[in-house]
């Protein structure tokens, strides 16, 4: 995968850092932690990682396995760009909870990216987990696989699997 148009500079189709991260080739992930991590959303960890604000661009790098769900760190902020090298693991958040991600664009890298709501052994089926997607065409865009503004583009693994929360007496199977 390349994006031909990106050229280093390139702040207008290209996010300014350098090699920017939203130009694919068929390198390894941009960034690889130095050391496997595994913390919640909301944790602060000194220069690692620092609960996300709203509009900043989160990198969940290749090692690390990030949770969401957990006490008392149930939601995000609308992030602009969130790219998921490693793990991005949401968890069932309890009887009438909620847990929510919400992001413009959401990118699951491929070969290690890996984001999950729910396993067969353990599916959501206490409480509710949304992924939502916000911005419209006038948005900052973010060039790379034919993508501009506003998607979920799983190029490594996504794992989703919930539980009916209708008893079988309402559930139709044809």
């Amino acid at each position: 995968m390349k994006k031909v148009n990106c050229k280093k500079g390139d702040t207008k189709r290209c996010l300014p850092m350098g090699k920017p991260s939203n130009c694919f080739s068929g390198e390894a992930a941009p960034e690889i932690a130095t050391q496997e991590r595994e913390f919640d959303w909301c944790d602060t960890i000194d220069g690692v990682w620092t609960p996300p604000a709203f509009g900043d661009d989160i990198l969940i790098k290749a090692g690390w396995t990030v949770r969401l769900g957990g006490a008392g760190c149930l939601e995000t902020q609308i992030v602009r760009h969130l790219d998921v090298y490693g793990s991005l693991i949401i968890s069932d958040p309890g009887l009438g909870k909620q847990a929510a991600l919400r992001a413009q664009t959401i990118h699951v890298a491929a070969g290690r990216g890996y984001l999950e709501a729910g396993t067969i052994d353990l599916p959501i089926s206490k409480g509710i987990v949304r992924i939502e997607l916000y911005g419209n065409r006038y948005s900052a865009g973010r060039f790379g696989y034919g993508l501009e503004t506003k998607y979920l583009a799983v190029l490594g693994t996504l794992n989703l699997v919930g539980k009916s929360a209708y008893s079988e007496a309402f559930r139709h199977d044809p």
